[in-house]
């Protein structure tokens, strides 16, 4: 069997590979738990000259993350993966952000269910969810499935579509891990931020 990390790594680009194919198109902030941000880092090259709408614009995203996950050391800043300290629990947080392009769009019920079944040779999307709120649109879906090593995961995926930006975060739970309530909290907790502080869930 692959240890760990090759486990969570192949798991991470299958993930990776599911979002791509669904695409119609074919800094960290320490407080009662971890949170990441990229508020202040796109913050950071903002001028006194900004114009409004820029500064109202949704261009961060901040999460919180169980103490129990530790951050990748192969982290940056459009991309991190945070993975439980217990070992045999294959449970893991993977967070990516991306500039959106303008064909760029949220897949439907169908595409996810049909990418799902492809990429993790029998993945079952068993729940999936389309919002639209002013100035985004928002996905979330369930997702099991069971990787070539016989690891049974549980993936929750968060998806936001701003005017700018893809921000996509995952909450997989594999091994003996048991996060089912944890990852729910976390996910209901999500925000969307812009340089001005103020936050949209």
């Amino acid at each position: 069997m692959m240890n760990k990390k090759g486990t969570i790594l192949l798991s991470v680009v299958s993930i990776c590979v599911l979002l791509v194919g669904c695409n119609s198109d074919g800094k960290e902030t320490v407080v009662s738990e971890n949170t990441v941000s990229v508020a202040e880092e796109i913050a950071g090259g903002v001028s006194e000259n900004v114009i409004p709408q820029e500064a109202l614009t949704y261009n961060g995203i901040s999460f919180p993350i169980p103490e129990e996950f530790v951050e990748w050391e192969e982290n940056t800043d459009t991309s991190r993966l945070y993975v439980s300290n217990v070992y045999e629990d294959y449970s893991f947080i993977y967070y990516e952000r991306s500039v959106r392009r303008e064909t760029d769009c949220l897949p439907t019920e169908e595409e996810m269910r049909a990418e799902a079944e492809e990429t993790f040779a029998g993945g079952v999307l068993k729940s999936y969810e389309v919002t639209e709120q002013e100035g985004y649109e928002k996905s979330v879906s369930e997702i099991t499935f069971t990787n070539e090593d016989g690891i049974a995961y549980t993936m929750w995926s968060y998806t936001y579509l701003t005017e700018e930006y893809w921000f996509m975060v995952q909450f997989v739970e594999g091994g003996i891990g048991d996060w089912e309530t944890t990852f729910s909290r976390c996910g209901n907790e999500i925000v969307l931020t812009n340089v001005l502080g103020d936050e949209l869930q």
